[in-house]
């Protein structure tokens, strides 16, 4: 059998988490706008998009889907830092990177745990409290403050990774597909990795004013940053073009789980005698 035929269950795994983490980010996209155009009463982080996901037509089914896929784009994202999977080296920057891989994997994880709590929630989509019910009780710690600063340290660099590789030169390189598809993926990638980072980078001030015991505007979670948009002025067209961007992202998801080069690391690759 030819090796382009030969099944890769580590391929398979990573191609449905990338598939899976753009279906997030098409929901959270889709439902910015809609509170936008004040068909829903607010912008909706992942968690609570997930919730409102699972009240669809089949959306129990989706929705253990989505966790699965996301599941997997844990265990990809550890291959990518652990086993170096995209074979990005050791050098400083590449294990900083590697290491940003690693934190990803953690945030999935708990994006994936919140998919199958989902499950349990149909009807009843909360307006916030969880955010700010987590964040006091890291805040009600013993060094609570500085834990919260570093979490918005971690941010703002994902923040700033995200943007930078939103204007890299090199940006897509990753991609195998043709001129056509890349002439189309390629600038919506781009919009899609930059919104990411500005949210991003809101999320980290919101977490800095919380830890430094400031007023803060919001919770420090993806929904309330989201909402705060649509207080500034011409809020509420920031907020369409904001969740455009997203659900642009989330499209890019889909374009790397059926385009993206998967290096599968060397210790896990199949039998070829």
């Amino acid at each position: 059998m030819s090796r382009r035929f030969r099944f890769q269950p580590v391929e398979m795994i990573a191609r449905a988490g990338y598939a899976a983490r753009g279906v997030v980010y098409l929901l959270i996209g889709g439902f910015a706008v809609q509170a936008a155009l004040e068909l829903r009463s607010r912008a909706l982080g992942a968690e609570d998009a997930l919730q409102a996901f699972v009240e669809w037509p089949l959306g129990p089914v989706w929705l253990v889907a989505v966790a699965a896929g996301l599941a997997g784009f844990v265990l990809w994202r550890l291959l990518q830092a652990v086993l170096d999977a995209d074979r990005r080296g050791s050098k400083p920057a590449d294990l900083f990177f590697r290491a940003g891989q690693g934190f990803s994997a953690l945030l999935y994880g708990v994006m994936a745990w919140s998919a199958l709590n989902a499950l349990d929630g149909v009807g009843d989509i909360r307006e916030g409290e969880d955010g700010e019910d987590s964040v006091a009780a890291v805040l009600a710690l013993p060094l609570g403050e500085a834990l919260v600063l570093a979490g918005a340290v971690v941010i703002a660099g994902a923040a700033i990774g995200n943007l930078a590789k939103a204007v890299s030169k090199d940006f897509g390189e990753e991609l195998i597909c043709s001129k056509g598809v890349r002439s189309w993926a390629m600038p919506m990638g781009r919009i899609g990795y930059a919104a990411r980072g500005v949210v991003f980078a809101g999320v980290a001030l919101i977490l800095a004013q919380l830890g430094f015991d400031l007023a803060a505007a919001g919770d420090g979670t993806l929904g309330s940053t989201l909402q705060q948009l649509e207080r500034l002025p011409f809020g509420s067209t920031l907020l369409v073009f904001t969740g455009l961007a997203l659900a642009a992202f989330g499209l890019f998801g889909l374009v790397e789980a059926r385009w993206r080069r998967i290096r599968v690391p060397e210790e896990l690759q199949p039998d070829r005698r």
